[in-house]
């Protein structure tokens, strides 16, 4: 398997799915890890300088996929490859580093993240009213702290209602453990369940938003504070406290 294969199954790909055009260019994207590919493609045609088909994709079958794996393995550090083919056969290729559309991507990742942490933070707190009958339009604060790593239990404050001050690791909010209700509000720290997995997403993504290559995008933080009504749908916004 060489670069030349990988390139030459695609180019007959084309020519056997659609002939009548002057030139078909093929962008490949993998703007995940590069040890872990996931690809994205679109094909379009072009006629006398006009686009015919605006992302007509082609099917990527198994095996070609295995070979776009191996082209990217390849080549150093690529995420973005483009080949341009012609009706004759004839096609030129280039592979190389999208810097912006990485960071991008991550950026959308990271984002995602924040807004589940908000989005699981309601529901617990939706949760809680509904198994222990308490009514009422109230807001909770909730404080998530890295100031001690992935440790500190997330904390969910109510001014004057007690039964809706109590804390959560972060990993239950996202793994809500089957226990009952009563035991899983007093007693966090004995029933505290870790998954790794969970662990070291959140330690990944608030040390790229921090140190990592998604540093400068945001204001540099250690204390994420929101507050949210168990009455009313979720706002996806969130509130970030410097360092």
């Amino acid at each position: 398997m060489n670069k030349q294969k990988t390139e030459k199954e695609i180019v007959n790909k084309i020519l056997g799915f659609y002939q009548d055009f002057d030139k078909a260019i093929v962008s490949i994207y993998n703007y995940t890890l590069i040890e872990n590919p996931s690809f994205t493609h679109t094909t379009r045609y072009y006629k006398n300088e006009s686009m015919l088909n605006i992302d007509f994709n082609i099917s990527i079958s198994d095996k070609i996929k295995s070979l776009l794996k191996y082209q990217f393995e390849q080549q150093l550090k690529t995420n973005k490859g483009t080949l341009t083919i012609y009706p004759s056969g004839k096609y030129e290729s280039e592979f190389i580093w999208d810097n912006e559309a990485y960071l991008e991507h991550l950026t959308q990742r990271a984002e995602i993240w924040l807004s589940l942490i908000f989005n699981e933070a309601y529901y617990r707190i939706q949760d809680r009213c509904d198994v222990l009958s308490i009514e009422g339009d109230f807001t909770t604060q909730v404080i998530v702290s890295f100031t001690d790593g992935v440790s500190n239990p997330v904390l969910f404050i109510t001014e004057n209602n007690p039964l809706m001050t109590f804390s959560l690791f972060l990993e239950q909010i996202f793994f809500y453990m089957e226990n009952d209700y009563v035991e899983e509000f007093e007693a966090y720290a004995k029933i505290r369940k870790i998954d790794s997995d969970f662990v070291t997403r959140d330690t990944e993504f608030y040390l790229m938003l921090n140190e990592g290559v998604l540093k400068g995008r945001y204001p540099r933080w250690n204390v994420m504070r929101f507050t949210v009504n168990p009455r009313s749908e979720p706002i996806f916004e969130w509130r970030e406290e410097n360092a």
